[in-house]
């Protein structure tokens, strides 16, 4: 036997031990997908696996995570039922993929599993990089030629497109839907309150944390103290975050938080009047989408990917990320006619409702799987 094949054996061993009812349910099933993860950290693109999961379930479906590596999100699917395989080495993958009916695959990160399965089964690749796709494609000519090489990609916007149609034309838009939990965060301000703006997401150069300070120092004085503004996130580049401290720090209606539990982001986000993504690139912006489902006025920039669903002025607000002035404008505006913001919040949250809920995710992820696999019926 060949030390390769050993290694493969020992390890299916080792996962019939782990998972003893795995291989019996994956023959008896009639829905089986494979659904693969670069990583199951908190991060957007992975916590998006979790709605995909659950659409699957729902439509009588059986699950199966794979991933590079493990994460908080294992014990979140072992709580829904689902098994979850670490498969750093791909063993898994390539021993178990002929169990399913059709894979998806996260990410472009996930390259390496498009690369294994190649076209032995049906497969969705949806990739929620922007910035990120031109880097990982110049960083490895493996990656490009995984995604020169495949018959189709999903991505989440069209701004996220643009990046990947230079190396592949068939590029679909799949957006990312969540569920309604607006009723759980309902809040009354009060007349005399200051606005409140909020910008959530990672402290770093990409997410524009540095674009928005930026835009509220260019404000007067007055106009600054009828307001407060607020920064979650968890600082992932600690001198951009010191320049920012330093640079905000005699200003008391600047508040940095950190990273807090999604939970409390969603709070703030609900106690805020607008939410800011002055993002220099991202591919779409779950935390716009949950702005949005809270009924919220957002302003974004034009790279932020759903951009593509708000028209500026009417359900939001865009501007140019180079440009800070027009964000001044645009909050100063806000400030100044307090009246924009419920105006502008009842479109926001028909947007959402028009385009972004859970069961419109479903709707299409399902139609998806059963167009790739025919065979495959709705429950």
């Amino acid at each position: 036997m060949k030390l390769k094949h050993f290694y493969n054996f020992l390890f299916l061993l080792y996962l019939k031990i782990k998972n003893p009812l795995l291989i019996k349910r994956l023959k008896s099933k009639k829905f089986k997908v494979l659904i693969f993860s670069h990583e199951l950290s908190n991060t957007g693109a992975p916590m998006t696996l979790i709605n995909v999961a659950r659409a699957i379930q729902n439509n009588g479906g059986y699950p199966v995570i794979f991933s590079l590596s493990g994460g908080p999100l294992k014990q979140k699917f072992k709580k829904m039922g689902i098994p979850v395989i670490i498969d750093k080495k791909l063993i898994a993958l390539k021993n178990l993929f002929k169990y399913f009916d059709i894979a998806f695959i996260n990410t472009v990160a996930s390259w390496k599993a498009v690369k294994t399965l190649k076209d032995q089964i049906p497969y969705i690749w949806w990739c929620h990089e922007a910035l990120l796709f031109d880097m990982y494609l110049k960083s490895d000519i493996s990656i490009l030629s995984a995604v020169k090489n495949v018959k189709e990609i999903y991505t989440v916007s069209n701004y996220a497109k643009s990046f990947i149609e230079k190396y592949n034309p068939n590029v679909k838009v799949f957006p990312y839907g969540i569920e309604d939990i607006s009723n759980k965060y309902k809040q009354d301000r009060l007349d005399n309150d200051k606005i409140v703006f909020t910008m959530v997401g990672t402290i770093h150069p990409v997410k524009g944390q540095g674009i928005f300070v930026e835009a509220i120092l260019n404000l007067t004085e007055s106009c600054r103290n009828k307001a407060v503004f607020n920064f979650v996130g968890k600082p992932v580049d600690n001198k951009y975050c010191r320049q920012l401290l330093k640079k905000t720090k005699n200003f008391p209606e600047i508040i940095f938080t950190g990273e807090l539990p999604h939970e409390e982001s969603l709070k703030i986000i609900a106690d805020s009047d607008a939410v800011v993504c002055s993002s220099r690139g991202d591919s779409f912006s779950i935390v716009i989408q949950e702005t949005l489902m809270l009924g919220k006025l957002c302003i974004i920039s034009n790279k932020t990917g759903i951009m593509g669903w708000i028209n500026n002025g009417e359900n939001g607000f865009i501007f140019d990320a180079d440009k800070p002035e027009q964000l001044s404008k645009i909050i100063e505006k806000i400030i100044n006619n307090p009246s924009l913001i419920q105006e502008i919040q009842k479109k926001a949250r028909q947007t959402y409702l028009n385009n972004f809920t859970f069961e419109i995710f479903e709707k299409n992820l399902i139609k998806i799987i059963q167009e790739k696999t025919r065979n495959i019926k709705k429950s």
